[in-house]
C-alpha cells in the first residue's frame, strides 16, 4: 500500500468521528445528556490519533515533498499546516469544554456545542484539501521509492504513540456502542 493511500484511509476514520461531532452537538443542543466519558473519549481520539499520530505522519510527507522541490509556503502545504494549528487549538478547547461539562454534571454551554460544530466543519474541509489536493499532488511528485520510504517511516513511528492512538479509537467506539442514548452517533464514529 502506498503511504498516501494509508493517509487517505486514516482520513476516513477521522472524518467519521468528525461527523459524529455534529450529531453530539445536535443532541446536546436538544437537551440530551451525553455521558461525559464519551465526550472525553472523543477529545482523546482527536488529540492522540488526529493531532499527534496522524500529524506526525503528515510531517514526514511534507518533509519528503520539500525534498522533492515543493516550497514549504506553497499551496496546499501552507494552508494545511495553518489549519493543523487551528484544529489543535479547537481540540484543546474541546478538552476544556468537556472537562467543564463533566464537572457541572452535564450542564451544556455554547462553547461545547460550538466547538463540536467547528471541529466537524474544519475537519471536513481539511480532509477534503488533503484528499483532493495534497495527496494527488504527492502521488504525482513522489516516486514508488519515495512512497516506500514514507511507508517505512510511518511504520517506524514511535510504537507508544501509534498504540495510544489506536487505543483511543477503540475506546471511543466502545464508549459509543455501550451508550443507550447514542444509537445514531454510533454509525458515525465506530
Amino acid at each position: 500500500m502506498k503511504a498516501t493511500e494509508h493517509l487517505e484511509m486514516e482520513h476516513h476514520k477521522i472524518a467519521r468521528v468528525a461527523e459524529g461531532c455534529v450529531v453530539f452537538a445536535d443532541e446536546l443542543q436538544q437537551g440530551v445528556k451525553i455521558p461525559s466519558n464519551i465526550l472525553k473519549s472523543l477529545a482523546s481520539f482527536l488529540h492522540l490519533y488526529a493531532e499527534q499520530y496522524h500529524h506526525e505522519e503528515e510531517k514526514w510527507l511534507f518533509s519528503m515533498l520539500r525534498q522533492r522541490g515543493v516550497p514549504a509556503g506553497a499551496c496546499p502545504i501552507a494552508a494545511i499546516s495553518h489549519e493543523d494549528d487551528k484544529l489543535r487549538m479547537l481540540v484543546d478547547q474541546l478538552s476544556t469544554a468537556v472537562d467543564v461539562y463533566a464537572k457541572t454534571d452535564g450542564a451544556v454551554d455554547s462553547t461545547l456545542v460550538d466547538t463540536l460544530r467547528s471541529l466537524a466543519h474544519m475537519y471536513r474541509d481539511h480532509i477534503w484539501k488533503e484528499d483532493y489536493l495534497l495527496l494527488p499532488m504527492a502521488n504525482k511528485i513522489l516516486s514508488d521509492g519515495d512512497q516506500q520510504i514514507l511507508a517505512e517511516a510511518f511504520a517506524s513511528l514511535d510504537d507508544r504513540v501509534s498504540e495510544e492512538a489506536y487505543q483511543s479509537l477503540a475506546q471511543l467506539s466502545k464508549a459509543i456502542k455501550s451508550c443507550p442514548l447514542c444509537s445514531t452517533p454510533q454509525e458515525h464514529a465506530a
